[in-house]
């Protein structure tokens, strides 16, 4: 009986272990993906400056 407890507690632990990780993978992946969302936005909007500056300035 003192054998299969502390294998079961020793199966969560490692259980646990692993959900951490891959919830570690998973917010490293969401955070991957929010950045090249973020940057792709980004030059977006960089693109569009010169343009509504040219727009702006020739409307003047």
């Amino acid at each position: 009986m003192s054998l299969v407890v502390p294998n079961h507690l020793n199966q969560i632990e490692l259980e646990l272990k692993r959900q951490t990780k891959m919830r570690g993978v998973y917010s490293l992946t969401i955070f991957v993906a929010l950045v090249l969302l973020l940057s792709s936005v980004l030059k977006q909007l960089v693109m569009q400056i010169p343009v509504v500056f040219f727009k702006v300035f020739r409307n003047y």
